[in-house]
């Protein structure tokens, strides 16, 4: 990654960005599922 950067390997350094965003993304998503199973206050909002 550092090398690739340093050689100005764009398409390289985009695509390791868009896949660290969108697992960010994702795990995320699990995690607001997971309080939502596990609280069961959260399922039916006022």
């Amino acid at each position: 990654m550092i090398d690739a950067v340093l050689v100005r390997d764009l398409p390289l350094v985009q695509a390791c960005a868009m896949i660290f965003c969108a697992s960010y993304i994702v795990l995320i998503f699990i995690a607001d599922m997971a309080s939502i199973l596990s609280n069961p206050r959260l399922r039916h909002p006022k």
